[in-house]
């Protein structure tokens, strides 16, 4: 039988090599050639950083249960550790996410029958999803509608929040038990303004979440999205499913650091994105550093192809708190991404995502332990007031 045990220092030191006390060591990794082992406690001398094998184990008692071992320990337990890769010993929480990027399609004309078509897709690709486990599905920016298709179709094809679109995802939720986020144009009907908007409905088919875009996309040349919506005015509370904290932005608003942040310190574990983007650097550069820098996950879901002359790159991405891709969608030409786990199933432009998160919260406190960045000894809220200036 093959062992090999990793320790790690576990004291508020910036590298593990420099702690030699070993009260307060962890063991951070268990692997065996058999089945399924959950370290229980470990004593004895310090081991180099590295770890070292079985061998040189000499100086250390450890007591280890096996899965055979727990029948014959019936004491209760709140949550059985869980394994993945070499994590053990730590409570986890796991999400089955899919994410559809739909390849864009041109209408002559724009009225009713576009979202019925869009919702059609929805459901084929929900009922798929539902086959493979999915626990919330996720769709791009503006879906029910298309993004690019003028400011006079925009307004025709809004729609209030529980409005007929909505009740028909509503009861598709419902009758797969899954979570669908799907981004529309938003009609209020207090006072007739247009919205950017993405909904949550939750797997009992209730809105949970409806959140519009803070951050309207526009330069000199494009003035879009200024034309067409009014700008949202907060942030939406947080939602949970599976045990993970979410939040939901929209494209461009995760171009900003401080979105994230805020969401972050509110205590979200995972950042939904629908977007409809053709810049490349936003998928391979910032996803993964605003992923790194709030230790979170991040699923952007991009459209793909021409719409009216617009091309939208797809590249819907799915990140790790490390930065890690988990999967990502090939670009207009490209190919897809799936070294991080994930499953990426091409038709054409559209692609199914399928990436499943694995949140392990005392790693995290161990990573907030060696650089407190969220903690009150790291952060100086004080000297940011020029945040909220445009100065």
């Amino acid at each position: 039988m093959h062992d090999f045990f990793k320790l790690v220092r576990y004291k508020k030191t910036r590298h593990p090599q420099q702690c030699t006390d070993t009260s307060f060591m962890m063991v951070s990794t268990v692997t065996r050639s058999s089945s399924c082992s959950i370290l229980r406690r470990c004593s004895g001398s310090p081991l180099d950083h590295d770890g070292s094998r079985l061998a040189n184990l000499t100086n250390f008692q450890c007591t280890i249960t096996t899965v055979a071992d727990r029948a014959k320990d019936p004491s209760p337990s709140p949550r059985p550790a869980r394994v993945q890769g070499n994590r053990i010993g730590m409570i986890e929480e796991r999400l089955l996410v899919g994410c559809f990027q739909n390849e864009c399609k041109d209408y002559s004309f724009y009225d009713d029958t576009v979202k019925s078509d869009n919702i059609q897709i929805l459901e084929g690709v929900v009922h798929d999803f539902h086959q493979q486990g999915v626990e919330i599905a996720v769709f791009s920016e503006l879906f029910l509608c298309g993004y690019h298709i003028g400011v006079e179709n925009i307004r025709k094809m809004a729609e209030t929040s529980d409005g007929p679109s909505f009740q028909r995802i509503a009861e598709i939720a419902r009758q797969h038990n899954m979570f669908i986020v799907y981004g529309y144009a938003e009609r209020d009907p207090t006072n007739d303004k247009v919205y950017n908007s993405a909904i949550v409905v939750n797997n009992r088919g209730e809105n949970v979440i409806n959140y519009r875009k803070t951050h309207l996309y526009h330069n000199e040349m494009f003035q879009f999205e200024k034309e067409a919506f009014t700008l949202g005015d907060r942030f939406e509370p947080l939602f949970e499913v599976k045990g993970f904290k979410v939040g939901v932005l929209i494209c461009w608003d995760i171009e900003f650091p401080e979105p994230v942040r805020v969401l972050r310190l509110r205590g979200a574990d995972l950042i939904i994105v629908p977007t409809a983007n053709n810049d490349t650097l936003c998928n391979n550069i910032t996803l993964p550093a605003r992923a790194y820098e709030n230790h979170i996950f991040i699923c952007y879901i991009n459209r793909a192809g021409s719409e009216n002359g617009k091309v939208f790159n797809g590249e819907s991405t799915i990140v790790a708190p490390h930065g890690q891709v988990l999967v990502k969608a090939p670009s207009v030409s490209g190919t897809s991404t799936t070294d991080g786990g994930g499953s990426c199933i091409m038709q054409g432009h559209n692609a199914r995502l399928v990436a499943e998160m694995v949140l392990h919260r005392e790693e995290y406190k161990t990573a907030k332990m060696y650089n407190p960045f969220f903690g009150e000894d790291g952060r100086r809220p004080h000297l940011y007031n020029e945040l909220g200036s445009n100065k």
